[in-house]
């Protein structure tokens, strides 16, 4: 394995660390099944790659559209 195949390995490993402590963050939080589909629905909007973002957005709408239970606007819950 050449040196810049290694080191792109081992920053990948560490970047994969540095994402499971925030998915660890997030799920401490305490988060319903309706928010974790917002979040990676959000977090899908901020990738540089569209059409990665499009076909997240595609996989997940189906369970986030129009599902608005639980979610207070103007103070009251809708």
């Amino acid at each position: 394995m050449s040196d810049d195949t290694k080191k792109l390995t081992e920053q990948d490993a560490a970047e994969t660390f540095v994402s499971r402590q925030i998915v660890q963050e997030i799920m401490d939080y305490g988060v319903t099944q309706f928010q974790i589909g917002k979040v990676i629905e959000l977090l899908a909007l901020e990738l540089e790659n569209r059409d990665l973002m499009v076909r997240i957005r595609d996989a997940i709408s189906d369970n986030t559209a129009n599902n608005t239970t639980g979610i207070i606007l103007d103070g009251q819950e809708v």
